[in-house]
């Protein structure tokens, strides 16, 4: 508008580029690490997850036998011990999973604190001290001025 009315086209080729993305490197640092520490515990996690799934696997299809390790595959019945076994590795999979989303959850919402302090401190924080900066020029503008007159 200021161009149109100064009537120069100077300014309209800066409107007309796209956007440009410009991160915020401490942002982006911080993120990268939170991101790096939770991924690397949710591995974990998933490892332990798949050892377990494959714990149980094994145990539904039966249990080594006799002195050659072979597994029966005639065996139909579970044992209690089996049973124990096999509550116990379907256990350690709901807490291993619960684990992992409390992972990713936490991850989330390390990420959402962050962008929320950011978006306090831009919408709230950064004009709030322009305006307190204003007031306090204003008033010793006033000062001057009522010092001067005396």
């Amino acid at each position: 508008m200021v161009d149109t009315l100064g009537g120069s086209d100077a300014l309209i080729s800066l409107r007309s580029r796209g956007e440009s993305l410009r991160p915020f490197d401490l942002v982006e640092d911080i993120r990268r690490n939170a991101d790096a520490q939770y991924r690397q515990t949710e591995r974990q996690l998933t490892q332990k997850l798949e050892e377990t799934e494959r714990r149980l696997r094994d145990l539904r299809q039966g249990t080594p036998t006799g002195p050659t390790g072979e597994r029966n595959q005639n065996q139909s019945v579970i044992t209690p011990e089996q049973r124990a076994e096999i509550d116990a590795a379907r256990e350690e999979i709901i807490r291993t999973r619960r684990q992992l989303r409390a992972v990713q959850l936490e991850l989330r919402q390390e990420i959402e604190r962050l962008e929320t302090v950011l978006r306090v401190f831009n919408i709230a924080l950064v004009p709030a001290l322009l305006t307190a900066f204003a007031v306090g020029l204003a008033v010793v503008r006033t000062r001057r001025r009522a010092a001067a007159r005396a």
